[in-house]
This record gives C-alpha cells, sequence and structure tokens, in this order.
C-alpha cells in the first residue's frame, strides 16, 4: 500500500535544498503546531530536514523496538514518487544505531558496514545516514532517518548533529 498524501501533494516540496537561518528553521516547524493532523506535523518535519538541513532524502518512521523493525510511514525529497509503507527489519549494527540514538537521545550516525546483511540502508539504497530520535517515551518510538544520497556529501555527525537536534 502507498500512504496517502492527500488532496495537496501536487509534487516535492522543495527543490534543493535552501539553508536557513536557525530562526527559520525553528519558527517554520513550530508553525506546524497548528496543524490539525498528526500528519501536518510530520510533513512539515521532514520538509524541514531537506530545506533546511541541507538532507536529500528524510524519512519518518516508527520503530519497534521489541521486535527491531522500523517501518516507513513517510518522506520527504526533491521527488514526487509516495513512499510505499514497508517494514525493514534493520541489521545488527543498524539496529544497535537505532537502540543507541534511543537510549541516548541524540543523534548516530550509522553505516553501511561490508559483510554485513541487508537491513535499512540497503532498503534505502544509501551508504550512511543519520538517526534522530523523536518522542522517545512513546510504545513505538518515531525516528528521522537522514540522508545525502544524491548529492553524495558525507553526513559529519559534529556538524549535523546541531541541526538533527533542533529537529
Amino acid at each position: 500500500t502507498e500512504l496517502d498524501a492527500g488532496e495537496d501533494d501536487d509534487g516535492p516540496l522543495f527543490h534543493g535544498p535552501q539553508h536557513g537561518t536557525l530562526d527559520e528553521i525553528v519558527l517554520g516547524i513550530l508553525n506546524c503546531a497548528q496543524s490539525k493532523s498528526y500528519r501536518g506535523i510530520v510533513t512539515a518535519l521532514t520538509a524541514g530536514a531537506v530545506r533546511y538541513g541541507g538532507y536529500d532524502r528524510a524519512f519518518y518512521v516508527k520503530w519497534n523496538p521489541a521486535i527491531d523493525r522500523v517501518f516507513v510511514r513517510s518522506k520527504a525529497d526533491s521527488s514526487a514518487r509516495r513512499v510505499a509503507v514497508s517494514a525493514i527489519d534493520p541489521n545488527a549494527s543498524e539496529a544497535a544505531g537505532i537502540r543507541q540514538a534511543h537510549q541516548e537521545e541524540r543523534p548516530v550516525r550509522i553505516d553501511a558496514l561490508s559483510g554485513e546483511p541487508a537491513g535499512l540502508l540497503s532498503a534505502l539504497s544509501v551508504d550512511e545516514a543519520l538517526i534522530v530520535p523523536l518522542n522517545r517515551d512513546f510504545a513505538m518510538p518515531a525516528l528521522l532517518v537522514l540522508d545525502r544520497s544524491l548529492s553524495l556529501l558525507p553526513i559529519q555527525l559534529v556538524q549535523d548533529a546541531s541541526m538533527a537536534t533542533t529537529l
């Protein structure tokens, strides 16, 4: 099944990264609090990561810690393709990174390691991603998975952590 984007989905939200100042980022994301649905907040959050964070794609995923599985729920990028809701089993190192981000309440960079079985990064067709924990106290916490798969710019945790923490 594909996620229904609604009537207002006429294509990509943004065309390429448009970096803004920190106050523009915070105001843009806080403005989504007026949304009448959770979906509006998720859309603003993922779009803000692409627009202001310089990421090529931002995925909103739910994580079931009991079975170590993530469910891709939404994405923002420069394409008009919708995300098929899919369940993905992270490999051992990806699962460890997700748990670390969740426990420490901070962004964690995960990398595809040679010799490991396919997992989250393989399913998203990336070599690295930044995992940003959200709503830690929920039974199924949410995460942002951010990548730069098109620009091929490396994710540098020290520089990217500030933006990710703001999100």
